[in-house]
């Protein structure tokens, strides 16, 4: 179950890092709640998954690398410390958050592996169709940084596909005011205080929910 407090505290720290680390207080642009709610829905299917095909569990060190990797969401260590601060997060919940994202990267680490090796062919092609935004720039200055963006791309691509997959396998329902498309169940607008997480008894009120 997704929480809208999660859906929250993943907006601002995206929109901490936009304003140079700073904590939003006011609303968060309807937008930016749907995004995160896409966002988390698609993690916490890929988690799902990778807990049903038994993938492991993550080891300290990816737990730590991925600590990180939510840190940089907001802009490093000290504006997500402001983040966690400011909304209240506790450890446990920081630490689920990490949990399922190391997850999430373990099983996609597990079924790429192999599918992000990138031929000089593809990059010199790439190259040359100025798709790109090298442009201007000499190939041999370019040609790993072309050969990460077609990995990044691949990847992508890759998540977004696995997500389609998933969903149709998944009952998946959405309780929150932002919510669109065919998963969105109409609910009244929920307001808070700005600055303030959205709490329910059952601890933050449903965004959304998964079947166990």
């Amino acid at each position: 179950m997704l929480l809208l407090s999660d859906v929250d505290f993943r907006a601002r720290l995206r929109l901490t890092r936009e304003l140079g680390g700073r904590v939003p207080r006011g609303p968060v642009p309807p937008e930016l709640l749907r995004a995160s709610l896409d966002e988390l829905v698609g993690e916490a299917l890929l988690a799902r998954e990778a807990r049903r095909v038994q993938i492991g569990a993550p080891s300290t060190r990816a737990l730590r690398e991925e600590r990180r990797a939510l840190a940089e969401l907001a802009g490093g260590v000290e504006a997500f410390a402001a983040v966690v601060s400011a909304l209240g997060a506790t450890e446990q919940e920081v630490a689920t958050m990490v949990e399922r994202r190391a997850l999430v990267r373990l099983f996609l680490d597990a079924n790429l592996r192999g599918g992000t090796q990138v031929p000089d062919a593809e990059v010199a092609a790439l190259y040359e169709s100025g798709e790109h935004p090298f442009l201007g720039q000499e190939l041999e200055e370019v040609r790993e940084p072309l050969r990460a963006l077609i990995r990044r791309r691949r990847i992508e691509t890759a998540v977004a596909r696995w997500i389609e997959v998933l969903r149709t396998r998944t009952t998946v329902q959405l309780f929150a005011s932002y919510a669109t498309g065919p998963d969105a169940v109409p609910t009244p607008n929920t307001t808070a205080t700005p600055g303030e997480r959205t709490t329910h008894p059952e601890g933050g009120g449903e965004a959304g929910t998964l079947p166990q």
